[in-house]
């Protein structure tokens, strides 16, 4: 079982699945890198990544839109949808902040859309004087990121927490009154379904994988564009009861679709059935 084929070991498995009598069975996290350059990939998926998904024996997707690009790519391998989970009983509501306070939660990469985010902060300033961003995790970028907001002059407004402790995340959602991830590339992000399981609200990149899971617990809006993310926060901090209601829708999805026990279970019983078709 190994992860998409933007891991060299994803590759490396499928090479010697076909030589041997080992099953494989390949998670589609992503087509698109958030590390690798555009001509790489561009080359890469077509070739190298078409051989490890056919060469596996089942491809596990998370929403019915990856599948759709796979088979639109005219890969063969039989695929099956099981949604990505998290813990329903770690992640749970509280009371968010008294202070209006966003929050990023990811990989300090170009990809992840964080500039986007710092220059709709800087757009949302003037309007709302206590507004705060917390931006948990580390990366490449974080030091070019906190000279952009001493030049923005937002430095005050903006707390780089690092990378924290699993246990301690529950809470950073629960204080938080916005969550945003304006990504130009996911597969079905964990942070984002932790951030509904805890009721806060959600602004993403119009991914189309992402617009079914948000619709009703959040909004989603083109992530290059700093006005369209300014506007989409700005919706939701003026509005309580918008807030509140795709807190609430977003918990209930979460429930409904995303518990991790389902994920796990569902996961388990494909393993098991691709071994039994082996050994027949």
């Amino acid at each position: 079982h190994a992860p998409s084929p933007l891991y060299f070991s994803t590759n490396l498995a499928a090479a010697i699945s076909r030589l041997s009598d080992v099953p494989l069975v390949v998670t589609n996290h992503g087509l698109i890198s958030q590390t690798a350059p555009g001509w790489v990939q561009r080359l890469f998926l077509p070739t190298v990544g078409r051989f490890t998904f056919n060469a596996a024996d089942r491809i596990l997707c998370y929403t019915d839109a990856d599948r759709s690009r796979l088979e639109t790519r005219g890969i063969q391998t039989p695929i099956e949808v099981i949604t990505n989970g998290i813990d329903c009983q770690r992640f749970t509501p509280g009371r968010e902040s008294a202070t209006r306070q966003l929050l990023f939660v990811g990989r300090l990469t170009d990809a992840k859309g964080l500039p986007a985010l710092l220059d709709a902060l800087d757009r949302l300033a003037a309007e709302y004087p206590d507004l705060t961003l917390r931006v948990v995790g580390d990366g490449p970028g974080r030091e070019r990121y906190e000279r952009e907001c001493r030049r923005r002059g937002i430095e005050d407004r903006v707390e780089f927490v690092g990378d924290v402790s699993y246990a301690s995340m529950p809470q950073y959602y629960r204080e938080s009154t916005v969550f945003v991830l304006p990504s130009d590339a996911e597969g079905l992000p964990r942070t984002m379904l932790e951030a509904m399981a805890c009721e806060t609200p959600v602004v993403t990149s119009s991914l189309p994988q992402l617009e079914s899971v948000v619709d009703g617990a959040g909004l989603t809006v083109d992530g290059d564009s700093p006005a369209a993310i300014a506007d989409a926060v700005g919706r939701l901090l003026e509005d309580e009861a918008l807030r509140r209601r795709f807190g609430q829708n977003g918990r209930q999805r979460v429930l409904d679709e995303n518990v991790w026990s389902r994920t796990v279970d569902e996961t388990t019983a494909v393993l098991a059935e691709v071994v039994d078709d082996t050994a027949r």
